[in-house]
């Protein structure tokens, strides 16, 4: 059984990650709140050494030569969140930490649910039970889970003006990466390719970007709007889920920034 977008192995995994967040919602939300973020902090690391795994695997398995080292140090939006994920769980530092659940929230959950529906194709059509799917797609819908819940068990409340400065901060920290990219691509590695500045490396939504506007940088530029979009909707979801449910939700234990 191969996982493949949209085959029944990938609906199945993720219904098995879907069970998974749920279950550490109902168990963790009637416990003190210091307990909650240690568990999930803890949850978290676990899922940073998932993904250094089965990168490493990749990276050292001759059967994938497109993986190399100097491509996936940890600057992609997806590292950089799950590796965001532990001090937003684990320290609470007022503005700053939750300037830092925001960006976990909305561009962490967006980020690990796009991946999930178009990944990279050199993780496509493994066995369902290999490391590069468990790793992958394991890795990214934690990142996602993880992100959700934050807001469910009460230590961030979504709002939507934090919508906007967390797209803000994103568009801040992939210019931040650019001269990253620009130094690795002309000294180390010419293929280096952080936070899909130059090539959208299959990702639907970034390749139509790209036909439209083909200009590295220029091209992720014009995606604000519609993360800012995807971010909004979220923020409508969780909203109306939260309003509906309102009894399973825990309440809120942070201060607001």
């Amino acid at each position: 059984m191969s996982v493949v977008p949209f085959n029944g192995p990938w609906f199945g995994f993720l219904g098995v990650m879907a069970l998974i967040g749920l279950a550490l919602h109902f168990l963790l939300r009637r416990r003190p709140p210091l307990l909650r973020r240690r568990v999930l902090a803890a949850v978290a690391a676990a899922n940073v050494v998932l993904y250094t795994t089965f990168t490493f695997n990749s990276i050292l398995d001759p059967n994938v030569p497109e993986v190399v080292l100097l491509q996936n140090l940890p600057f992609h939006l997806c590292n950089l969140v799950a590796w965001g994920l532990i001090p937003a769980y684990l320290f609470d530092w007022g503005r700053p930490t939750a300037w830092l659940r925001a960006f976990c929230f909305y561009p962490g959950v967006l980020s690990g649910l796009l991946t999930l529906t178009s990944p990279v194709p050199v993780y496509i059509g493994h066995p369902v039970f290999s490391l590069p799917s468990i790793g992958f797609y394991g890795v990214h819908s934690m990142n996602a889970i993880l992100g959700v819940l934050l807001a469910t068990l009460g230590l961030y409340t979504p709002r939507y003006r934090d919508a906007f400065r967390a797209v803000g901060h994103l568009l801040l920290l992939a210019t931040a990466i650019l001269p990253l990219d620009l130094a690795f691509r002309a000294w180390l590695d010419p293929n280096a390719n952080y936070f899909y500045l130059f090539n959208p490396e299959g990702a639907a939504i970034l390749i139509a970007l790209h036909n439209l506007v083909p200009i590295p940088y220029v091209y992720m530029v014009l995606l604000t709007p519609v993360a800012l979009g995807g971010c909004l909707l979220l923020g409508v979801i969780y909203k109306a889920l939260s309003r509906l449910l309102g009894h399973a939700v825990a309440e809120p234990v942070a201060a607001p920034a």
